[in-house]
């Protein structure tokens, strides 16, 4: 991937590499937002959630709702867990850097293509 690309994993985590995955985004090479994971749930010790250009959430939209207030539950301890120890600079630079590439795939008219 070229630097500074962002990779976004919706499908299944298997389609990408681990260790080659792992790599990349220490160095800094790419950032990754990952809606499904190597180990569900997440267990402490996953390299991911030590790094700052990782966003990780939840895998349970196509998921039918049972029980919507435990999904809820789930979203903001998947939030919490992943931002534990991290700044709150670097929650405002993850926000921001978010913003900026979500601005930056609209077409110049500001609608969704």
């Amino acid at each position: 991937m070229k630097p500074g690309s962002l990779l976004v994993n919706t499908s299944r985590a298997e389609i990408v590499e681990r260790a080659a995955l792992t790599s990349l985004l220490k160095s800094g090479t790419i950032c990754a937002a990952l809606d499904v994971q190597y180990d569900e749930p997440v267990t402490a010790g996953d390299p991911l959630l030590a790094l700052d250009n990782v966003l990780l959430t939840p895998h349970i939209a196509g998921g039918p709702r049972v029980n919507p207030a435990g999904d809820i539950e789930e979203i903001v301890s998947c939030i919490w867990r992943s931002m534990r120890g991290r700044s709150r600079a670097t929650a405002r630079h993850a926000i921001k850097r978010a913003r900026a590439l979500k601005s930056s795939s609209l077409p110049p008219s500001g609608r969704r293509r």
